[in-house]
């Protein structure tokens, strides 16, 4: 007989206090945290982006899978973060991020032959394989999940994790600057042609 479902709940609290100048609201150096500029750089590098691309290893140490330990825990985050993002307003940058990348990927197929078009709102970034963009769950379940599943496992092999069904959306970040987006692109330039055979 076996016992009550049970569940493991993880939950992150995200907070790095106020470093800035009380009257000028700007940080200065911390030489405490170099190499970097201050402790914030320096969590977000040591940190909260490793843990964003946590690299799953076999017993020889080879990385098998590359895990975003956030995307199965709840969090929250403090006033920092909230004056940070009013400051900065990284959303119109991720907006732009996300359609080069979804459309790029969509390209690089269409030039490879494969029917395909781009999605993204927001962050989020989807690539259905198919003529035009699905306006239903109906019409999206006509892409063809078999090159997508071919595509995918292409994508794989060049390092770059795409979302494993062609009905999820994929994310960008704002730790996806130019490199990340051209070898993305790059790597979709020859996982189509890999996936046309």
């Amino acid at each position: 007989m076996s016992g009550p479902a049970r569940s493991v709940i993880i939950h992150g609290h995200f907070y790095q206090p106020p470093r800035e100048d009380p009257w000028f609201d700007v940080g200065g150096r911390e030489p405490s945290a170099a190499p970097y500029h201050d402790w914030n750089e320096r969590i977000t590098a040591e940190c909260y982006r490793p843990n964003a691309r946590a690299r799953i290893l076999d017993e020889k140490d080879r990385i098998i899978d590359i895990a975003n330990n956030y995307s199965r825990i709840s969090f929250n985050f403090g006033p920092t973060l909230l004056s940070w993002l009013e400051r900065h307003d990284p959303f119109a940058a991720l907006e732009r991020t996300a359609g080069r990348v979804a459309h790029g990927i969509a390209g690089a197929a269409r030039a490879a032959g494969i029917p395909a078009v781009g999605a993204a709102v927001g962050s989020m970034v989807g690539v259905f394989f198919r003529e035009s963009a699905p306006r239903s769950f109906e019409e999206a379940k006509t892409s063809d999940a078999a090159a997508f599943a071919r595509f995918h496992r292409e994508m794989l092999a060049r390092g770059v994790f795409l979302a494993p069904s062609p009905f999820e959306a994929g994310f960008v970040s704002t730790v996806h600057g130019e490199a990340e987006v051209e070898a993305t692109l790059a790597a979709a330039t020859e996982a189509a042609h890999a996936t046309r055979g």
